[in-house]
């Protein structure tokens, strides 16, 4: 009897034992670091995005809301492995989509703000995820600058430069390039001049690149823009800064100043 006794003891100290490392093999297991692909894929999601707001095609898919073109062109720039769905929604609400439960979901969007003939500001917005069986295999694109593609980091690649001009990265002309990192070069933009507009009427005491010169710059009511008749043949003041005043004005039936 006793020898039973002794065997079950054993057999619940066995037991024991291999519960306490089946919990411990647990916790390795669960403390074991998954690969952090965040920062790759927000920047990759963000490169798409840039291209796609710089493509005209794209752009007027986003106004049509053809959500065809506008997936056929992303899924021919994200590597195999990286699923997504896109959005287009008003410009100043969130943009609600459907994406697959428990997986980490990575987002993304751009303000798409005109075309040629239309104002109505979109937002194109961009959700990515990993399938949790395709995590472990998925390898983040590396970016090889001067082979004219754009990948990973880039923003623009050689002569590729997806897009954009020095017009749309905010100067008012110019050359835009790509340097050897692949990123812009604005060297070879024009900057808008700085323009002195005192009294806010459009027009600044500069010339030049900033248009014809405001001969007042204290009375928004004295302008190049001003058509001098009327009331404004007998007030003594050049309104119209053609250096003509009253009668003496073509506005007025003279015969000097601007028609």
């Amino acid at each position: 009897m006793k020898n039973k006794r002794g065997w079950i003891r054993i057999f619940e100290a066995v037991i024991a034992i291999l519960l306490l490392l089946g919990f411990a093999a647990f916790l390795i297991i669960d403390r074991v670091e998954k690969p952090d692909f965040s920062g790759s894929v927000h920047t990759l999601l963000s490169t798409v995005l840039e291209e796609a707001s710089g493509n005209f095609a794209i752009r007027q898919a986003v106004f049509d809301k053809n959500e065809t073109i506008i997936s056929n062109f992303i899924s021919s720039r994200l590597p195999a492995g990286l699923n997504f769905t896109i959005s287009i929604c008003n410009s100043t609400g969130p943009c609600p989509t459907e994406v697959k439960q428990g997986v980490e979901v990575y987002a993304d969007d751009i303000l798409i703000s005109t075309n040629l003939t239309t104002y109505a500001p979109a937002k194109l917005a961009l959700f990515a995820w990993i399938e949790p069986r395709e995590a472990e295999e998925y390898v983040p694109p590396v970016a090889a600058c001067s082979n004219s593609k754009i990948e990973g980091t880039e923003v623009c690649d050689s002569t590729n430069l997806a897009g954009q001009t020095c017009i749309s990265k905010g100067f008012i002309g110019g050359t835009l390039a790509c340097n050897s990192t692949c990123g812009f070069d604005t060297s070879g933009c024009t900057k808008a001049p700085a323009c002195t507009d005192n009294d806010k009427d459009g027009y600044s005491t500069n010339g030049g690149a900033c248009g014809d010169v405001d001969c007042n710059d204290n009375n928004a009511n004295v302008n190049p823009g001003v058509v001098e008749k009327d009331d404004l043949c007998s007030n003594t003041v050049d309104d119209d800064c053609d250096g003509a005043i009253n009668d003496d004005d073509i506005g007025c039936g003279g015969t000097h100043g601007k028609p």
